[in-house]
């Protein structure tokens, strides 16, 4: 009599993201090999990432005098943006200005992001003399007492004032740091980390110098230490702090300062100092004072950090790790985030040639950290939400990236990602709909090596189920399968979905696009072949709609032991 056929339900495939690390044997069937452009959607099933949308549409320059009038401005690259609430988005663009198609400068400006436009924003005539044009391009943008302040290594600090450019040391009342004797150690501030919390400004890298840090007296980013030699403000409270005796592992040196739990961090390369009681004066009697260290991991570039509200995350060599609140324990927890991708991304690490290109946001609004290697167009991104069944987070991956740094904006009502783009692209939205502009980009999904409990007996399968949830555009799709870890099978499908009608009449050649509804689907795709260790994956071209994907239910008989 003819065996029946068995229905194998996959409920919810990928759900807990990519896992290379465990045997795929053994492996739940709702962890995936592969899972790229793709996150843990609303539903808690694996989806199409958003799109990366042009979010500025236009560059003003009109107003930077040498190259007004016949110049055509092209924005190369967007470094670091910071936004500060109830004004516009702020950061360093590198433009090129071209006449006739012949490029003639390529320079640095501070601009605001206004809307949709671009705009350099007032620069005194020095304000932005830079000494390299890489480390211009890699500014610390904080925001201080309703200010920004710039800091790009080994240049004069730049205030934002309205929208006007000006050197910190230009200010009226500037003290620049002086040692103990009344010596200048710097007559500027030229470092290139810094850190905006409790009331003042915190910077190391002064004259090159990562084993101490300055901060500014409070309330004011003008008065820095004064050594008390010639007590120039007897009520100064700017201070420094040297570092260098108190590093754990022997000699480090500084990478980030950041704010947490009412207390400051200290990241080292290698190591990390955490300080208690950084309110008030640190220098009196009670004030700062080293709290804890953490030997044996640290931080691998400045920038390869970010901020939950209750946690801390940050890039050590050896993947992404969580700084835990310290309540009732003496010394920190630190939780492995990419325990379940750690192999792949220490090797990224150490194949990273130039790790300040690497960096860690996250995306508030969007419930997920995003590790971003700039240089590769590759990241991991990290769901913070729940973790895994193995205790690390859900992690997937993003290729194609054409950003580099990117910030979370609130605006009213709306929410915004917007990223430093790459290669011409100026500022962009991670955003999703039909009529965005959004690039295509390819949806990948593979299944572990699937045994269904009985690795040594025969499978045939004969058909796969897919169920999908689309919105705003169709796409096509393919569903793949294969054996031992090979999909040498496939079947294209059109997934349809309920676009989104005009609505309004098109005034001046424009139109909007009315909501769409949701459409729930089932396909299928007959199969041939067998093995012992089945593999089924789905590829989709994504291109300004939304895909997820629900159920796999295969069909298929089991056969003879081998």
């Amino acid at each position: 009599m003819a065996q029946q056929q068995q229905n194998i339900p996959l409920a919810s495939p990928a759900f807990q993201g990519v896992n290379t690390e465990d045997s795929p044997l053994t492996q739940d069937p709702t962890f995936a090999s592969r899972a790229n452009n793709a996150v843990i959607d609303d539903l808690g099933r694996i989806g199409a990432r958003k799109g990366f949308f042009e979010y500025t549409t236009s560059v003003d320059f009109t107003n930077v005098t040498q190259y007004s009038g016949s110049y055509d401005a092209t924005v190369i690259t967007v470094g670091p943006l910071s936004h500060n609430e109830g004004s516009n988005p702020v950061c360093i663009a590198k433009v090129s200005f071209q006449l006739a198609g012949v490029e003639q400068a390529a320079e640095q400006y501070v601009c605001e992001v206004d809307g949709a436009v671009l705009r350099p924003m007032t620069h005194s005539a020095a304000a932005l003399t830079v000494a390299s044009q890489t480390q211009a391009m890699r500014p610390q943008i904080v925001s201080f007492a309703g200010q920004y302040f710039i800091f790009v290594q080994g240049n004069s600090a730049l205030e934002v004032s309205g929208t006007s450019v000006t050197r910190l040391r230009d200010g009226a009342g500037f003290l620049p740091p002086q040692d103990d004797s009344g010596n200048l150690t710097s007559g500027d501030i030229t470092g290139g980390v810094a850190c905006s919390a409790y009331g003042r400004l915190w910077v190391t890298g002064v004259g090159a110098n990562y084993q101490q840090i300055w901060y500014s007296d409070l309330q004011d980013a003008r008065v820095w230490y004064d050594g008390k030699a010639v007590p120039t403000d007897s009520l100064n409270t700017g201070g420094a702090i040297d570092v260098e005796q108190y590093w754990p592992a022997g000699r480090d040196q500084i990478k980030a300062i950041v704010a947490h739990n009412n207390g400051l961090v200290v990241f080292g390369r290698n190591s990390i100092l955490l300080y208690g009681n950084p309110q008030g004066d640190p220098a009196a009697i009670g004030g700062l004072f080293l709290q804890d260290t953490i030997e044996g991991m640290g931080l691998v570039s400045r920038d390869a950090l970010c901020a939950t509200g209750a946690d801390l995350l940050f890039l050590d060599d050896t993947g992404v790790r969580s700084l835990g609140r310290t309540i009732q324990e003496q010394s920190a927890p630190v939780g492995d985030l990419t325990l379940n991708v750690r192999s792949d991304i220490t090797r990224k690490i150490r194949a990273t040639a130039d790790l300040d290109t690497v960096s860690l946001s996250y995306w508030v609004h969007e419930g997920f950290a995003v590790c971003n290697f700039s240089d590769e167009g590759f990241a991991y991104v990290i769901d913070v939400r729940k973790p895994s069944s193995t205790g690390g987070a859900r992690i997937t991956t993003w290729t194609e990236c054409p950003f580099d740094r990117s910030v979370a904006v609130n605006e009213g009502s709306d929410n915004l990602i917007l990223m430093g783009g790459k290669e011409a692209n100026a500022v962009l939205r991670y955003f999703g709909s039909v009529d965005a502009g959004t690039q295509p980009y390819h949806f990948e999904y593979q299944s572990t090596l699937l045994s269904f409990g009985d690795s040594t007996r025969q499978k045939f399968p004969k058909r796969i189920d897919i169920t999908t949830i689309t919105k705003d555009a169709e796409t096509s799709a393919t569903v793949r399968w294969g054996y031992e870890g090979r999909l040498e099978y496939s079947k294209a499908l059109t997934i349809d979905a309920i676009v989104p009608a005009f609505y309004g009449t098109a005034l001046f050649g424009e139109d909007s696009f009315g909501s769409a509804e949701t459409t729930i689907k089932r396909y299928r795709a007959n199969t041939k072949g067998s093995g012992a260790l089945v593999s089924v994956g789905v590829d989709a071209t994504i291109n300004g709609g939304s895909f997820s994907l629900q159920e796999l239910n295969l069909q298929l008989l089991l056969g003879r032991l081998y």
